[in-house]
């Protein structure tokens, strides 16, 4: 224990094995630039949106069951294409392939600041930004644009590229969005993509009105005379 002691003190770090500040910093911004730039180059063109959550609205259960989609800018995802197997039951179609994107933290926080007008896809600032950074929350949503699939971040995590101490991206877990029937911001009020996908007014698995209008026409309706079944349970 006495080859230990001596780093569990209150001098041991910095030392001449743990030196963390300053000499790593550069090798910090390094490691950041290179994520990066990887992930810039070689990942999926994405519009992000932002998706407020406000605990005020019901102070009883601290919850927001009315969310509002506030605004969106354009990101780069880094992820392997996936399958995006789907499930077809009497219920619909549910989608079962679970996945992770990776943004670059260093990224991110610069692309949250502009609108969608002022950064493209390619990084590139076109733009003045107008905006304070934000960080992912669960309830965000995201759009790939190479197959117009729309996701829901279900969780985030940011233990995946850890160099010096550092968390260097965020591990964004998302599934297939399904439409909650959110509200949108004025500022998103002539977005025809979200608002083609959100608070849709006609269900494209209602059909209730066939069902209906076929039921009629199967009903079996008693001929005159005819007595009722003798129900053991009396109706229940």
């Amino acid at each position: 224990m006495s080859s230990i002691n001596p780093y569990f003190s209150s001098s041991a770090t910095p030392n001449e094995y743990f030196n963390v500040q300053p000499k790593y910093v550069a090798d910090k911004l390094l490691y950041d630039s290179i994520i990066t730039e990887c992930y810039n180059k070689f990942g999926v063109p994405m519009v992000y949106y932002s998706v407020d959550y406000n605990v005020n609205y019901d102070k009883l259960f601290g919850e927001d069951m009315d969310r509002l989609i506030e605004r969106k800018f354009h990101c780069m995802g880094f992820y392997e294409l996936q399958e995006e197997i789907e499930l077809f039951t009497r219920f619909g179609i549910e989608g079962i392939d679970n996945f992770h994107i990776y943004i670059s933290k260093k990224h991110f926080e610069v692309a949250s600041t502009y609108s969608i007008a002022s950064y493209n896809i390619t990084g590139d600032t076109v733009g003045v930004s107008a905006y304070a950074p934000i960080v992912p929350k669960r309830g965000d949503i995201m759009k790939s644009l190479y197959n117009n699939r729309w996701y829901e971040i279900v969780n985030i995590q940011a233990e995946q590229e850890q160099f010096l101490q550092n968390k260097h991206s965020w591990d964004l877990i998302v599934k297939i969005r399904v439409d909650d029937h959110m509200t949108v911001a004025p500022a998103l009020s002539g977005d025809s993509a979200i608002s083609a996908t959100t608070d849709m007014q006609n269900d494209v698995f209602g059909i209730s009105a066939t069902v209906d209008a076929e039921k009629d026409a199967i009903l079996y309706t008693p001929i005159p005379g005819e007595k009722p079944p003798n129900d053991p349970f009396n109706g229940w």
